[in-house]
């Protein structure tokens, strides 16, 4: 992928695409183990080939945007303490994710659970789980795709104290035969079970 060099808005480098100024990648042609340029604060949908092993990403980045921008292909992967901007879909497909101890916005749980700071919303969970019923009861918001891709998941304890279940929440969670949901519940989003059959 080669970019004119008169480009205003476009550059290529090692055969990727980024913008002019090197602080978002739209794309990168490499396989196996990719290690994204310091300087990236942004990653999009459709950056990275399916394939790829594993993604090391920049202490510069802030933000992971859009729907799957973390291919299925990666098994693992480790936030860095800027990143202050993850999109509710961006990680669907990941199995397991670490986040800086010093990340000020995020936090992971056992590398199974993603959550915010104050541990109040849930926005990611490890697809290799079958049970969950050990969720923090400081949980008020499950966000829209926390559980799409849970494929062995046969069983959720919500505790109290959780508040809203968003939309796509538990999109495409096939394998759930029990589902507890408690009497704080506010708001169920009106897409939150979609595809998901049982």
């Amino acid at each position: 992928m080669i970019v004119d060099s008169e480009n205003q808005y476009f550059t290529s480098l090692d055969n990727d695409l980024y913008s002019k100024n090197f602080e978002i990648l739209y794309r990168c042609n490499k396989t196996d183990n990719v290690i994204v340029k310091e300087g990236v604060k942004q990653i999009i949908e459709g950056s990275f080939l399916n394939g790829v092993i594993s993604i090391e990403l920049p202490e510069s980045l802030r933000s992971i945007s859009q729907w799957g921008s973390i291919p299925s292909s990666v098994k693992y992967l480790y936030i860095p303490k800027n990143v202050t901007d993850i999109s509710s879909s961006a990680l669907i497909y990941v199995k397991e994710v670490e986040v800086s101890e010093d990340n000020a916005v995020y936090k992971s749980i056992d590398n199974k659970y993603l959550v915010d700071k104050s541990v109040k919303k849930l926005y990611w969970v490890g697809k290799n789980i079958s049970n969950i019923s050990d969720l923090p009861e400081s949980i008020e918001t499950v966000e829209g795709y926390s559980f799409f891709g849970c494929t062995n998941l046969k069983e959720v304890i919500l505790k109290e104290g959780i508040k809203n279940i968003a939309d796509n929440a538990f999109y495409s969670c096939n394998s759930i035969n029990r589902l507890e949901i408690p009497n704080t519940i506010e708001n169920i989003g009106s897409a939150a079970f979609i595809n998901t059959n049982n």
